[in-house]
């Protein structure tokens, strides 16, 4: 896994040279944030003395700031920097030591909270004021909250792949304000296999609300 991303991230600093080399560009600093629901693609399953009967798809948050290279006022490289979560709420069977069926614990809600770096590579399709654009990026997601984590701790470094499509609106010249839908996909089973039975890949889908200055180079 870590062997793909560097590939894809040699492949994104290898547009972004040529991209440089070939167009005018301005630079762009943004604020996003927003809401998304988590799914686990692998609910049903069991980790060490414990076992999940029922999971439920909370809504968590996630926000960032980012520095993007704009050529041509169409092509976007981007890099942001930000908190992200996704959580698990669960009803799980704890299998104690004792014989005997287990202690049924109901709604148990596990927040998983990480720094997030993510690169992007999106398009604007500029029409009048307001304009869609696509964005796909992969994202690294440091998790930060592990000592706080009683039922399936996780590996402290997972990796996503995201996409957005959305609609901006120029506010006036080289501001604009827009509103994403967002999708991202886990790229690895978050969970450490080498001593828990359980999985956790992810699967998140939400709306953002994005504010993107650009200035003139």
């Amino acid at each position: 896994m870590r062997v793909i991303v560097k590939l894809l991230f040699v492949i994104y600093l290898l547009i972004v040279a040529h991209l440089s080399a070939a167009a005018q560009f301005k630079i762009g600093l943004s604020a996003r944030g927003g809401f998304l629901t988590t799914y686990n693609l692998e609910k049903y399953s069991y980790g060490y003395n414990y076992t999940v009967i029922k999971e439920a798809n909370p809504t968590t948050y996630s926000s960032s700031i980012g520095i993007s290279i704009v050529y041509n006022d169409r092509v976007k490289v981007k890099v942001n920097f930000g908190k992200h979560t996704n959580a698990r709420i669960i009803d799980l069977v704890s299998h104690d030591d004792i014989p005997g069926p287990g202690t049924l614990y109901s709604g148990v809600n596990i927040p998983y909270e990480y720094y997030q770096y993510q690169a992007s590579i999106g398009y604007n399709f500029l029409i009048n004021k307001f304009f869609p654009s696509l964005e796909v990026g992969i994202a690294l997601n440091h998790l930060t909250n592990m000592a706080d984590l009683f039922f399936v701790p996780i590996k402290e470094t997972n990796f996503d792949i995201n996409a957005r499509a959305g609609v901006n609106y120029s506010v006036r010249e080289n501001i604009f304000a827009g509103a994403n839908f967002v999708y991202t996909y886990g790229l690895n089973d978050y969970v450490n296999n080498s001593y828990d039975d359980s999985h956790f890949i992810p699967l998140q889908i939400g709306l953002e609300l994005t504010i993107e200055v650009l200035f003139d180079m």
